[in-house]
């Protein structure tokens, strides 16, 4: 008999709830909630504790009290990352509830997906239903048995996800990105390393409800005590792309063989090779990055308004030699854009831009390499002035870009124009803006005098 309506893991407002916080989870043995990874149980960690992972690496000259808050907001930063994967996971599901509903429809083989739709009984091995899992005909028969029980779970979900709770699943996200980045300022403001791993969906279950107090236990599913269909979110595996693209059919057009030249043995210099290629086509010619979602036309078009929120633009314009914790899949700064930089006035030209936008943004205006802070700009002065927010991240990767490409006398010029300022205002001078200028091994480069 079906199961009643599903029960998604989250927090918030929403009105989804924890399984690790209903009252029908406490009491349950610890393999009850065991979830498969990489084809095998998970040894020690349940479904809703899997973390991302976070180091901090604190100065040695650290004294108590700062390493007290250190770890303090170390600890929250776990919690917020974790509850960002949670959500994220719970986005991953809403946005393939479509595919799972065509995939278990589906008699035969369908084609790969980037999940795993898995049964997990209670206090006994896990089933895959999404890849099928193999086996002899008995399993085939349970698989097919399985597939048919989770429909109407994946229909009441849909269901379930109305257009108001997704709309408050992704507020609830933008919170807790905007929380994480506050917690990572404080920790850089304390001249703490923080380094992290990019956070991962979480697995999420489709799980129906209990019968109610009263109810007849016909009522309850005879397949299990306790079932759970958990989604994992999941890359296609390498090796079945590769068996796909061997029995693909010989069409009109078929895929671009991979270029002799480059060597098998050595796949991260051809992928650096190909982020630098996608960046210069960003600045070129306006392409779009792998994974990214904004164009250079977009961000050019940018308000005021969407240049403050949004935190996945400014690691496109002004990248450098780390990855950025807000966009860790950004391409970082390597050699070759710096020598293209160096020799095509088209990238010069449009890294002038991308600089006139944000000092505009910031109220300061450039003449050739000179900047200057622009009188009576309260609103964006106090964007740099004052505190520590993502706004001076900013300023550092702008900073440590320019004086990497060449352009120190403009980056210098910047550092110095925002610390005078900060001085007449009675603020502490920002160490690492100080830092992140200097000299460079590469030929100076200088902005026309044409001022944004």
């Amino acid at each position: 008999m079906p199961v009643s309506g599903p029960k998604p893991p989250s927090t918030g407002s929403t009105g989804f709830t924890s399984p690790s916080e209903s009252p029908e989870a406490e009491g349950l043995p610890a393999p009850s909630r065991r979830i498969p990874r990489n084809d095998s149980r998970t040894s020690g960690k349940s479904l809703h504790e899997r973390r991302a992972a976070v180091a901090v690496k604190v100065p040695p000259h650290m004294g108590g009290a700062a390493k007290a808050e250190v770890r303090s907001v170390s600890q929250s930063l776990e919690r917020s990352r974790d509850r960002q994967a949670m959500l994220e996971g719970q986005k991953f599901l809403c946005n393939h509830l479509e595919s799972l509903s065509q995939q278990l429809n589906r008699s035969g083989a369908a084609e790969p997906v980037n999940y795993r739709l898995v049964f997990i009984p209670r206090g006994k091995p896990p089933v895959s239903v999404i890849p099928p899992e193999q086996g002899g005909a008995d399993v085939q028969a349970r698989v097919q048995a399985l597939r048919q029980q989770a429909k109407p779970l994946v229909r009441q979900t849909r269901a379930y996800f109305s257009e108001g709770r997704v709309q408050e699943l992704d507020r609830q996200l933008a919170e807790v990105k905007q929380e994480i980045g506050q917690q990572i300022n404080r920790l850089e403001q304390l001249q703490v390393e923080v380094i992290m791993a990019p956070v991962v969906p979480a697995p999420t279950a489709l799980k129906g409800q209990r019968p109610a107090p009263g109810e007849p236990p016909e009522n309850a599913d005879p397949a299990t005590d306790d079932p759970e269909f958990v989604l994992i979110p999941q890359p296609v595996a390498k090796p079945v792309a590769k068996t796909a693209v061997s029995r693909r059919p010989v069409p009109a057009s078929p895929p671009a063989p991979v270029p002799a030249a480059v060597p098998v043995a050595a796949p991260a210099p051809a992928a650096r090779r190909t982020n630098t290629q996608q960046w210069l086509d960003f600045y070129r010619s306006g392409g779009r990055i792998e994974g990214q979602r904004l164009t250079l036309q977009q961000i050019r078009q940018f308000t005021a308004r969407q240049l403050e929120s949004e935190h996945q633009y400014i690691q496109l314009l002004f990248p450098n030699q780390h990855n950025s914790p807000h966009n860790p899949n950004a391409p970082v700064l390597t050699p070759q854009m710096i020598q293209e930089i160096q020799r095509d006035p088209v990238l010069q030209g449009e890294l002038q831009k991308s600089l006139d936008q944000m000092l505009k943004f910031w109220g300061l205006k450039r003449i050739g390499d000179d900047i200057q802070v622009i009188p009576g700009q309260a609103e964006g002065h106090a964007k740099w002035i004052g505190g520590f927010d993502h706004n001076h991240q900013r300023i550092t990767r702008v900073l440590s870009c320019l004086n990497e490409c060449g352009y120190v006398k403009c980056a210098s010029s910047l550092e110095k124009a925002l610390q005078a300022e900060r001085h007449r205002n009675r603020q502490a001078p920002v160490a690492y803006w100080a830092n992140a200028v200097g000299s460079s091994s590469n030929r100076p480069l200088y902005f026309s005098r044409t001022p944004n």
